[in-house]
């Protein structure tokens, strides 16, 4: 038997903040800013509410930031 693999409790966290950052990009680069500040608040507000589960968090939203200025 091969051991059943769980993901990390964070995963599924980290998923969603990958991908509201990178709509948010997508929305910059569609020229929709309002709507990318509020993916990126999204996201900041759901690393608020889940610090416990996120380590990182606050670089992946800094760093997406900074590459799609």
């Amino acid at each position: 038997h091969l051991p059943r693999s769980t993901p990390p409790p964070h995963q599924p966290q980290r998923l969603l903040l990958s991908s509201l950052t990178g709509l948010a990009g997508l929305l910059l680069l569609q020229g929709e800013a309002g709507e990318a500040v509020r993916a990126y608040r999204e996201a900041l507000a759901t690393m608020e509410q889940n610090k416990a589960l996120i380590r990182g968090g606050w670089c992946l939203v800094a760093a997406h930031r900074w590459h799609t200025a």
